[in-house]
């Protein structure tokens, strides 16, 4: 999960770097900046998970009844 988040010293790291740096050299402005969103929205989900899967999702809120 670290290396498809890219964290520098792993290898997601190194492909995401090159892959950027392939679009800004072939003049593909647009494509990094957009890739590099859709990592970080990658990221997010995927960091969810284990915590979602772990403390569980949103509890409902129990409330006595209006008498």
């Amino acid at each position: 999960m670290f290396s498809y988040a890219g964290i520098p010293p792993l290898a997601g790291f190194c492909s995401k770097f090159y892959l950027f740096f392939a679009a800004l050299g072939c003049g593909a402005y647009f494509l990094a900046p957009v890739g590099v969103v859709t990592s970080v929205i990658g990221r997010w989900a995927a960091g969810r998970l284990p915590r979602v899967s772990k403390f569980g999702g949103p509890k409902a809120v129990l409330r006595a009844p209006d008498t």
